[in-house]
């Protein structure tokens, strides 16, 4: 196993026992002056006690509750940080959600309810916050969808009155929705440009619902028809494209217009590309429509229009991973399918909560601690994928394709002999033949790190 290979047990010293007694004590100290309404003294204990043990979960948590009893809102979230990843203990994401909330750092917020919520599906309270803080960003369907959430899990008598609170915000955010004037696409007048130069594709996110497909009043001057050569039949082209696109949104046919508008985009029109990105917002992949106004800010980066789109995109995706609740009651087989659909869909969120579920019902199948491995790397919890990489290997000894995953998840620690050590095992004991991609991948990741200097 990775931990029995790599890692040294170190005795505590006399010191250290007496720092963790004495951590200890002040941790004692400072419940009892918290509980006496003294926040100052009880933050004075916990700061301490943490000073002494700068990782202990008790003398943080204590200093953050202190801290926000108090109003030093910064320092309370400062505190929580330290024990963000405690194992097995969420409530510091909670705290971080109110704190942020309460500073306006609403992005910050909405990543730890969410991250929260996914520990601890069944608690309504994150709901209620996530709520606030989407409507603060002013993306008021993915409030009017937390607070859905919120109302239908809050049970609690004592909580009716935020869930009467949850229900007026719904019902006034949803007349307000129903209120925005619709806009319809218009075509604009060809402009010769300069050629541009082809760029890279963007990779397709994931699907998801849609949000504020009906696109806004089209701009005068920010959306032109960029054409790659300002001659009339490649201009044609472009606005007989999108033409067919305007009169097939009209029509409420999303493909179609995709269609239409993927034709004026592949001339480097950036009016091409913006509407595609609508269509796809439209027809409920919000992936491809990040990809294609990301496409037409390449060519026009004052685009605002697209800038703007794509921070709702993202935090709807975000949204999503939280508010959606598929069912993962099926066998093993539909729950393997749909973790690794949501891997592969880059839903991590997703699939971490469905790979988990997968493994409650098959604990021995090693590839579910291995995809489990793979989605910690990509949500960048490298601790997280080397606990699952060593539970697969106490499964499967003999799977040196994992010295490749334990590789990358040390070289996110920034642990770069450790890292290379793992890839040149890989690489030495896994046949190339079987794994061209990884091999390719783990060679060029080992010459980048061979290249970097020793700090």
């Amino acid at each position: 196993m990775l931990t029995a290979i790599c890692v040294l047990a170190l005795a505590p010293t006399k010191g250290h026992a007496q720092s963790a007694n004495s951590a200890e004590a002040l941790n004692q100290e400072g419940k009892a002056l918290f509980k006496a309404k003294d926040f100052e003294g009880a933050a004075k204990a916990f700061a301490a006690a943490a000073e002494l043990a700068p990782d202990d979960y008790e003398a943080n948590y204590g200093l953050g509750r202190s801290y926000e009893r108090l109003k030093r809102n910064a320092e309370a979230a400062a505190a929580y940080e330290r024990i963000r990843n405690a194992a097995d203990r969420p409530e510091p994401l909670y705290r971080l959600g109110v704190v942020y909330r309460k500073l306006e750092r609403y992005d910050e917020a909405i990543a730890a309810y969410q991250a929260y919520s996914v520990l601890k599906p069944e608690d309504p309270d994150p709901y209620y916050g996530l709520g606030k803080a989407f409507e603060a960003t002013g993306d008021k369907a993915g409030a009017i969808e937390a607070y859905k959430q919120y109302v239908e899990r809050e049970q609690r008598p004592s909580e009716q009155d935020y869930v009467k609170a949850a229900a007026e915000r719904i019902a006034a955010l949803e007349q307000e929705l129903a209120s925005l004037p619709a806009a319809p696409l218009a075509p604009l007048e060809p402009v010769a440009v300069e050629p541009v130069v082809a760029v890279e594709p963007v990779a397709p996110v994931e699907p998801a619902a849609p949000i504020e497909a009906t696109p806004p009043s089209t701009p005068k001057r920010e959306l032109e028809v960029l054409a790659a050569a300002p001659d009339a039949l490649a201009l044609a082209q472009i606005q007989s494209a999108l033409t067919r696109g305007d009169e097939a949104f009209d029509k409420a046919d999303c493909e179609g217009a995709a269609s239409a508008y993927q034709e004026a985009a592949a001339l480097h029109s950036v009016e091409g590309s913006y509407k595609l990105g609508v269509a796809h917002a439209s027809c409920a992949r919000l992936g491809l429509a990040i990809d294609a106004w990301e496409q037409a800010l390449r060519w026009q980066p004052e685009l605002s229009l697209a800038s703007e789109q794509i921070v709702r995109a993202q935090r709807r995706l975000a949204a999503d991973a939280v508010l959606e609740n598929p069912a993962l009651t099926g066998t093993v087989e539909e729950r393997r399918q749909l973790a690794q659909s949501y891997f592969d869909a880059g839903r991590f969120l997703m699939a971490l909560r469905t790979v988990r579920a997968w493994i409650e019902l098959a604990p021995e199948d090693p590839s579910a601690h291995r995809l489990l491995a793979q989605v910690q790397l990509a949500l960048a919890d490298p601790e997280q994928a080397l606990i699952a990489i060593d539970d697969e290997l106490a499964l499967f000894p003999g799977d040196f394709g994992l010295y490749a995953l334990a590789a990358e998840a040390y070289e996110q620690l920034g642990q770069r002999e450790r890292a290379i050590f793992y890839y040149r095992i890989f690489l030495n004991a896994v046949d190339p033949d079987q794994s061209q991609e990884e091999h390719a991948e783990a060679r060029a990741r080992l010459a980048k790190l061979e290249l970097e200097p020793i700090n």
